[in-house]
């Protein structure tokens, strides 16, 4: 392998753990993240809604599952919308911020290879 194709390999092995290798998550939680991770880096809550927009190809009740799979593995949280006591923000944790910090870690040394 090419060095170009190790480092493509490599980045998305390690996307695909997002924490240890005994920590697999599957491709629709992983976007699910990323579109919480992006809302949340521009200051930004996101809500439920928002997420289920943005993933069309996908149910809203396969979003609701996942986005509380994500809650219950303490990947996501979410609180009450002061303005719209019906609505969620989701957040990331910090748990889940700490593992964005790892991940770009991992692929920083495997751009150093």
């Amino acid at each position: 392998m090419n060095a170009s194709t190790e480092l493509v390999a490599g980045t998305l092995n390690v996307l695909s753990t997002f924490g240890s290798t005994d920590e697999t998550t599957d491709i629709l939680s992983r976007t699910i993240i990323m579109e919480i991770a992006k809302a949340n880096a521009s200051g930004n809550p996101v809500r439920e809604t928002d997420i289920v927009s943005k993933l069309s190809h996908t149910s809203n009740l396969t979003v609701h599952y996942r986005l509380k799979m994500l809650v219950e593995t303490n990947l996501v949280t979410n609180m009450r919308n002061p303005a719209d006591r019906r609505e969620r923000l989701l957040y990331l944790t910090p748990l889940a911020q700490e593992k964005f910090d790892g991940l770009a870690q991992e692929i920083r040394q495997l751009r150093g290879k």
